[in-house]
């Protein structure tokens, strides 16, 4: 039965039926390509959020409020020293000028109350102050969020921005920065609203005095730079990956022609997964970003890859032992196809352990990963054999395979090497040892959570304009905090805000609000916590929280339905005393009967992503290690192998992450790991780690049948290394691709899995496991035993 279906399986590449494999492919392909359309990438804020999190609910139930409508474009003048008259008035006309350009709704203006005793409730109103994203509302880069909440500004002499207006500038207390607060509409697509704030920025730059600098952020800003670095990432990635696997594929063959073959099979391969991915966005709600995608395309080309160089090596093996061309390619795919099966399934499987995973981000690149994962390997065993039998033995020109000839690799460099193991492979395992606990050490002192403003690793405009900001004003005066709105302050009221600084003025108390109307006020000290809760209950929601320590308390907006309380906490943001005050208001509010009350904004989101990282870490790593060694077991029929090889790709994993995070620290001068960051570099390194191993056992567990385990693991490091290492070096050089994207998060990936990998390739694989087969013998293969019952493959490796 076995022979039967190899037959039918060959037919796909014989005389024949190459032509018609090639035609389907390029069939299906095609409408692939034709009929795929584009990705729908998710734009939700709170989509981003891990499921079940109350910020998620938060952010939902703020876009119902009138600032969810909206989103600001933050307009920052500055000059060193102060700013001049001539700059004032510039930004003055500018403030009238860029009306024309804001959304055609009232806007409420955040101001700043004085400072209260902590506890205290207050609803005062005083000097404006600038608004910026909250730093977990604002996250941008992989599955990233930017703010929905927006707001406008109290001008310089306390006047309301009526509807569709830009209320006048703000000035800092020094003098030397400007705020001028343009009001998009929230429902804007990313490229309408990319249009609106390039259209900004030229407006607030055209007859700007010599000296001045203008800068636009905000949650409008910092959405349209995050477009900006997304535009044409996808060609630029594309061409990065093919131009690096097309340089290594040449010095790998040698030859002039031969890598164009398995380069277009894996492009053609990579360009019909992403239609694929594109598809199921539209159709059963997958939701990918920008970054998923990217990361899927490097699984595609760096995978598929791999099988190809993998399967190539078995042919080339193959035509020194059958002159046909077509017979030796069935020998080759028979004898490469399990360890490619296995390693794509492995891949596949741990990939798909992430659907369990609270983060949508990591649910997106599973579902999508295994996409990509999937198509690869078809393309792979499918296509690229008829691609490359239809050229015969002329495409390894001028290093073609002859008939009769021995296979040089055996008793090449890498012979030498796994002889030199063989003698002393005691010393050998436990060096290698030494050198992964030497680099794991470097995980010491790690962080984790990275801020708005060091996701990018190139300063953008809304990066330095944030900066400016929160040097212009007083600490703690950078988030917004809507309260109920008074009535506007006569020009000459001794509670008007002067002409040109801002100072805080006595509080006052809070008039009635008008339904739909919502004032942002900003307190200094601390960072807001954004509570909704029923209208109903609202006074009772404000005491609760009031009623727990390191707190104030601001009512904010209102509608019939619900109602906005802030809560700004005394502890600094990002901090395990702030999470824990959170935890607390979550409880205090939770209990209010008839509430429904929900805790999110900046910190809170922090904390639910940092308790979903956690989670789905404890989980899925365990899952994943499971799939590794379930595979393991199959294939290789032995509890000793499968286990000392999962072992030993946790340890390359351990020993990555640590020289990861003391490259990121000492070299890259990155602050910390992104949360998604352990939990995809230790799927990637572990699942495409494990490949090597397979590549490399399945071939001895063929040679032991033959030779035993001690030369047959020699003979198998001896044929399969120089493959193995070449598709170690590339698939490390394809991760190594992410970085030309300027986000942190995708450089911290490709750094620690590139890294991995060349550890898995250049020392695990050619020492450790070497040296771990040799120290064990024929236990190594226990309970099973490969010489009983001969070789599971054909012995088509040559001779």
């Amino acid at each position: 039965m076995r022979r039967a279906e190899h037959i039918r399986w060959a037919a796909l590449w014989s005389a024949g039926g190459k032509w018609a494999t090639i035609a389907v492919a390029l069939v299906l392909s095609g409408l692939a390509l034709s009929f795929g359309g584009a990705a729908k990438v998710a734009t939700d804020p709170a989509a981003a959020l891990p499921d079940g999190a109350e910020s998620a609910t938060v952010l939902r139930l703020q876009q119902k409020l009138p600032s969810g409508r909206l989103l600001p474009a933050l307009v920052v003048y500055s000059r060193p020293g102060t700013l001049t008259a001539e700059d004032k008035t510039a930004i003055r006309t500018d403030a009238a000028r860029l009306s024309d350009l804001a959304a055609k709704e009232r806007v409420p203006p955040p101001a700043m109350p004085p400072r209260v005793q902590t506890g205290e409730d207050t609803a005062g109103t005083g000097v404006p102050s600038p608004v910026m994203p909250p730093r977990g509302e604002g996250k941008v880069g992989p599955g990233g969020r930017v703010p929905s909440p927006t707001f406008s500004a109290r001008g310089e002499e306390g006047e309301v921005a009526p509807e569709g207006r830009v209320a006048p500038p703000v000035f800092s207390p020094r003098g030397d920065v400007a705020l001028v607060i343009v009001p998009l509409s929230a429902d804007l697509p990313n490229v309408r609203l990319a249009d609106a704030v390039g259209r900004i920025r030229a407006e607030a730059r055209a007859g700007l005095p010599p000296g001045a600098r203008v800068e636009v952020t905000g949650g409008a800003g910092f959405k349209a730079d995050l477009t900006a670095v997304f535009s044409g990432a996808d060609v630029t990635l594309l061409a990065v990956t093919a131009s690096v696997v097309a340089l290594l594929l040449l010095l790998t063959y040698r030859s002039p022609w031969l890598w164009l073959v398995p380069l277009t099979v894996i492009g053609v391969a990579d360009q019909a997964a992403a239609k694929i991915v594109a598809f199921l966005t539209r159709t059963t709600g997958l939701t990918v970003d920008d970054s998923t995608l990217g990361i899927t395309s490097v699984l595609v080309f760096g995978a598929g890859t791999n099988y190809a160089l993998l399967l190539i090596a078995r042919y080339r093996e193959q035509l020194r032992v059958h002159d046909d061309r077509h017979v030796a390619m069935t020998a080759a795919v028979r004898s490469a196809a399990p360890a490619i099966l296995a390693s794509s399934a492995t891949v596949t499987l741990a990939l798909g352990t992430l659907v369990f995973a609270l983060s949508p981000f990591n649910r997106g690149i599973g579902l999508a990963g295994a996409v990509g994962i999937v198509t690869a390997v078809v393309y792979a065993l499918l296509v690229l054999p008829a691609a490359m039998v239809i050229f015969g033995r002329a495409l390894f020109w001028p290093f073609a395979p002859r008939l009769g000839r021995p296979d040089p690799a055996r008793t090449g460099l890498w012979s030498r090497v796994g002889t030199a193991v063989s003698r002393r492979p005691l010393v050998m395992a436990l060096g290698s040892m030494a050198v992964l606990a030497v680099l794991t050490l470097g995980v010491t002192g790690i962080h984790s959570g990275l801020s708005q403003t060091e996701q990018f690793r190139e300063r953008v405009e809304a990066m330095a304009g944030q900066e400016t900001l929160t040097r212009a004003f007083p600490a703690g005066n950078a988030q917004p905090v809507p309260s109920e709105s008074p009535q506007p302050v006569p020009a000459d009221s001794p509670q008007a805000a002067p002409a040109e600084s801002a100072r805080p003025v006595p509080a006052r108390s809070a008039q009635p609000t008008p339904v739909g109307s919502a004032q942002p006020v900003s307190v200094g000290g601390g960072q807001p916590v954004v509570v909704i809760a029923r209208t109903a209950a609202a006074e009772r929601v404000r005491a609760a929280a009031s009623g727990v320590s390191g707190t104030r308390v601001i009512l904010g907006e209102r509608t019939p339905e619900y109602t906005r309380v802030d809560v700004v906490l005394a502890a600094p943001p990002g901090t395990e005393a702030a999470f824990q005050t959170i935890r607390e208001v979550r409880t205090a509010v939770h209990a209010v009967p008839g509430a429904d009350a929900v805790v999110g904004g900046t910190d809170a989101a922090d904390l639910d992503e940092r308790d979903a990282a956690v989670r789905d870490q404890k989980l899925i790593m365990p899952l994943v290690l499971a799939v590794v060694l379930a595979v393991l077991l199959v294939l290789l029929r032995s509890v000793v192998a499968a286990v000392t090889l999962v072992l030993t790709v946790v340890a390359s994993f351990a020993a990555a992450f640590g020289a990861g995070w003391f490259a990121f620290t000492h070299f890259f001068g990155f602050p910390a790991l992104d949360l998604s960051v352990p939990l995809l570099a230790f799927l990637f390194l572990v699942a495409l780690g494990v490949d090597y191993n397979i590549f490399l056992t399945t071939r001895a567990r063929e040679e032991t049948s033959r030779h035993g385990t001690r030369q047959g693991i020699v003979t198998a490091l001896a044929v399969t290394g120089g493959v193995i290492t070449s598709a170690g070096i590339l698939l490390a050089a394809v991760f190594a691709v992410l970085g030309v994207l300027p986000l942190i998060t995708l450089t911290q990936i490709g750094v620690i899995v590139g890294f991995g990998v060349l550890l898995d390739t250049l020392l695990v694989r050619s020492v450790l496991v070497p040296a771990l087969v040799t120290l064990l013998g024929d236990r190594f293969w226990w309970p099973g035993d490969p010489r009983r019952g001969g070789s599971d493959g054909p012995a088509s490796s040559g001779p």
